[in-house]
Order: C-alpha cells, then sequence, then structure tokens
C-alpha cells in the first residue's frame, strides 16, 4: 500500500503535451515551406511582369494639359524653353546631331516602358499618348511622336509625325508592336508644290476624345497661327489616320499622310 505521502510523479503527464507542440511546430515549418518555395520559385518572374502593366499603365491613362507645348522649333519661346526643366533637345531619326537645337517633352513614362519594347525607337517629342478603343472593341496604345528629319540647316517635313500602335501586355502575353498596313510617318505629299511655313511651329499635348474612345485631337502652330491634327484609331486597330482639319498648314502638300 502506497503511503499518502508518496512523492508525485508531475513530469508524466507533460510528455504528451510536448509532443503535440514538437508536432504543431514541425506543421508549421513544412506550410511555411510550402509557401516560400514558390515564392522563391514564381516571385521574381511575377514581379517584373508586375512592374511592367504598372509602367504600361501609366502610358495607357497619360494626359497632360492641353496648353502644355510639347514641341517647340525656332519661335520666340524656343531658347527659353531649352533652358527649362523637363525640356530636352529631341534629335533627329537619323544622324547623330541636330542640325538647330529644338526643345521638346519626352515623359518618363514612356521611357520608362520603351525598356519593354526593345524593337521601337522613342525618340521624337511625345504629341499624344493614351489608350484609344476602335469601334470593334481593339485596345491599343497609340503613341504619337515628332520625328524629326534634318537638312543641313533646319528640319524638313513639317509634319513628319511617327505613329507606333501597342497591343497591350496582359499577365500572360508581353506587349506586342503593331506593324501597320501604311506608312505611319506624317503627312503625305499630294503633287502640289507649296509649302508650309517651317518656323515657328509648336506642337501641344494632343487630346483624347471623351465621346469617342477611337478619336484624338492635336493642336498645332506655324508662325503664330494656330490649327488641328484629327487623329483615330481605325476599325481593325491596326493602324491610325492623320488628317489636317484647319489652319496653315491645310491645303499645302501636307496632307493625309498615309501611302498603302
Amino acid at each position: 500500500m502506497m503511503a499518502e505521502n508518496a512523492p508525485q510523479l508531475d513530469y508524466a503527464p507533460g510528455a504528451p503535451i510536448r509532443r503535440r507542440k514538437r508536432v504543431r511546430r514541425i506543421v508549421l515549418l513544412i506550410v511555411l515551406l510550402a509557401l516560400i518555395y514558390p515564392g522563391y520559385h514564381f516571385g521574381p518572374p511575377a514581379a517584373r511582369k508586375a512592374k511592367l502593366l504598372y509602367l504600361q499603365r501609366r502610358c495607357l491613362t497619360y494626359s497632360a494639359a492641353a496648353d502644355q507645348v510639347v514641341y517647340d522649333q525656332e519661335s520666340a519661346t524656343t531658347a527659353e524653353r531649352l533652358k527649362t526643366a523637363g525640356y530636352e533637345v529631341i534629335l533627329p531619326d537619323f544622324g547623330t546631331v541636330a542640325p538647330i537645337a529644338v526643345p521638346g517633352i519626352i515623359p518618363d513614362q514612356l521611357k520608362d516602358f520603351s525598356d519593354y519594347l526593345p524593337s521601337v525607337m522613342f525618340r521624337g517629342a511625345l504629341l499624344f499618348m493614351h489608350e484609344r478603343v476602335s469601334k470593334t472593341g481593339v485596345r491599343r496604345l497609340v503613341v504619337v511622336q515628332r520625328a524629326v528629319v534634318p537638312n543641313e540647316e533646319h528640319y524638313i517635313y513639317v509634319f513628319g509625325i511617327r505613329v507606333e500602335l501597342i497591343e497591350p501586355a496582359t499577365f500572360t502575353q508581353p506587349p506586342g508592336r503593331i506593324d501597320p498596313p501604311g506608312l505611319m510617318t506624317g503627312m503625305e505629299h499630294d503633287g502640289r508644290l507649296v509649302r508650309p511655313p517651317t518656323k515657328g511651329l509648336r506642337f501641344y499635348a494632343g487630346q483624347v476624345d471623351a465621346n469617342d474612345e477611337a478619336h484624338f485631337l492635336i493642336r498645332y502652330e506655324l508662325e503664330g497661327k494656330s490649327g488641328t491634327i484629327d487623329g483615330r484609331l481605325n476599325d481593325k486597330g491596326d493602324d491610325v489616320t492623320l488628317r489636317v482639319v484647319d489652319g496653315p498648314a491645310l491645303g499645302t502638300v501636307w496632307v493625309t499622310r498615309v501611302v498603302p
């Protein structure tokens, strides 16, 4: 018969509790490893894709004030804008030295996103950038730039305008450049000998049409007179029509622009 004051074995009942804690720790470790491995394996590509989509979104939604001058050639304000923050000298499409210094704006949104588009050159002043949607629902990032082409002393082709169409990226598909059926390089020569003036050429930031998702407008000036360029994404989403609708360049050698 056990004595009433015999010592108690207090540690004996604790063994199952310690085993349960050990099992829980092992299970927790397995769960953490299961979570960490996919993040380690898939995390960097997913992070890069997320960054791409973020930078693309900044371009798709880009806008600038309608009165912002984005290109200023041989005008009374050209020299001052060359000293203004945000403007830089626009380089010609070929050659390394511009015949005249022209200030223009190439926003960081476009510069950052162009890193993901190695086949597309963005060197001209940005006249318009935004998502446009065709009547058939095709979505495109439309980028319109002043594509300068030099001769010995000046830039020729007053409406040397380059258009890039980008098929927006998705999480599973990279962005794609659309090769247009025509030459989206500005305005087409219609055979006449009249040329528009070349001094005082300004372009203002293009604006979307809130009532038409395929449409946009770009305002320009030549020698103090103002006019408008009409832009429209076609129904297939594979080309953009540019047209001078009014102002000093209307009715000159520079007309609609596309050679099929």
